[in-house]
């Protein structure tokens, strides 16, 4: 789908013949000509139904806004949506007789449904903007379901148990490919590598960095020729097959817009596609180390270069070893963290924090970040790994996760 293509919605008036008239042009006004609304005849009868439905559903909309202006429609709002595949918002417009349709109609039809939203407002800009909001993480959530996830090896028995892929695969539709081998592929070093890597400070011996960017390569070639997102990988697998570990394989995908975990951790992997679509934001990984009062201790392998801060990047070996990473400072601030509950995947667990400090800790080549949360993290997020994304999307996150059948726990 063309990212350029604006998000669809369908916006249905409910509305009682020759009643309320001046809201409906009202509305009219409001969506102007646009081409992302396709404002429907009203539904005045029963009669109506099936024709605005079978509209809406042609159009393939990835939102469907309801509006009932008038009194007693909820039968007939509830009557549209048991025919609508796309996410419904409802507007409880605060001056209008329609209001306790509205509220009645909700209350109906999320019995049979969790992708409905009950907004209580005005017509209005906000209102009209509220619509863009839903429509695009509409289209998003869609979107990650299209994604496929590569794993490598294999996942053995124990991870199967842990991750259960088949519930991800069920519950959501994402193929999970497992991938056995790196071939030395036809991919490409590109452009903005080659440019990135001179303003890099290199402290790697030659044959050791040759043989990470060839690493990076052959990661690169299997994602692209298995058409995956991500990858989760043993670590310990690939360094005894390759005598290199895929720490910068990870910092570098992320120009590629794809993400690499590690540990063969594919509820994390999940977790970070579904956030880099719904918030466009390239996320970080990490595992917790401890929290201490109301200050979360993060480590990372590495840092995407797309969240490295402007400024001097360094190439770094550990020492003895054939670990190399790239070291950066990184954003401070606001971020979201997330991770969907495994082995159900039912839930998803939300926090909104600050990074306040990180540092790169050279005796062990990771990243640890600080992240100041609520003190009572511990007893709500009961997951080993987190992920971040910088800002406060835990609206977004809510929206979507309910777009997706999760729950959210905040």
């Amino acid at each position: 789908m063309d990212e350029m293509i604006k998000p669809k919605t369908a916006v249905i008036p409910f509305i009682l013949p020759k009643k309320c008239q001046e809201k409906y042009e009202l509305l009219t006004q409001l969506l102007g000509n646009e081409e992302e609304f396709f404002l429907s005849e009203p539904v005045e009868s029963s009669g109506d139904v099936l024709r605005v439905a079978e509209q809406v559903y042609d159009m393939e909309a990835d939102l469907a806004a309801l509006f009932p202006f008038s009194k007693e429609m909820e039968r007939l709002m509830y009557s549209v949506a048991l025919f609508l595949d796309s996410p419904i918002i409802i507007f409880g417009l605060k001056d209008c007789e329609g209001f306790q349709s509205a509220l009645s109609a909700y209350k109906a039809i999320e019995k049979t449904r969790n992708d409905v939203f009950l907004l209580k407002s005005t017509l209005s800009y906000e209102a009209k903007e509220k619509i863009r909001f839903y429509a695009e993480i509409s289209r998003r959530t869609k979107n990650f379901l299209k994604k496929k996830l590569g794993v490598y090896p294999r996942l053995t028995s124990w991870l199967k148990l842990r991750h259960n892929p088949q519930e991800i695969e069920e519950r959501f539709g994402i193929e999970i490919k497992p991938i056995s081998e790196f071939k030395t592929s036809g991919s490409r070093m590109g452009d903005e590598i080659i440019v990135l890597f001179e303003k890099f400070r290199v402290e790697v011996d030659d044959e050791t960095k040759s043989k990470a960017l060839q690493s990076y390569l052959k990661i690169l070639g299997a994602m692209e020729e298995n058409n995956v997102s991500g990858i989760c990988m043993d670590c310990n697998h690939f360094l005894s097959e390759e005598k290199i570990t895929p720490c910068l394989a990870g910092c570098l995908l992320a120009v590629e817009n794809k993400q690499l975990v590690c540990g063969s951790d594919l509820s994390t992997l999940l977790t970070a596609v579904f956030l880099k679509e719904v918030t466009g934001i390239f996320p970080l990984t990490g595992r917790i180390i401890n929290v201490e009062g109301n200050l979360l201790r993060v480590e990372s392998c590495f840092i995407p270069l797309t969240l490295c801060k402007e400024g001097e990047k360094a190439l770094n070996q550990l020492k003895g070893s054939c670990e190399v990473t790239v070291t950066a400072p990184i954003n401070k601030g606001e971020v979201t963290l997330a991770h969907f509950a495994c082995p159900n995947y039912d839930e998803i667990h939300v926090l909104h924090g600050k990074i306040v400090n990180h540092f790169f800790r050279e005796g062990k080549n990771i990243t640890e970040v600080f992240v100041e949360i609520n003190n009572d993290f511990v007893e709500k997020y009961p997951e080993g790994s987190v992920v971040l994304v910088h800002g406060n999307h835990v609206e977004t996150i809510k929206v979507a996760s309910r777009m997706l059948n999760v729950r959210s726990s905040l």
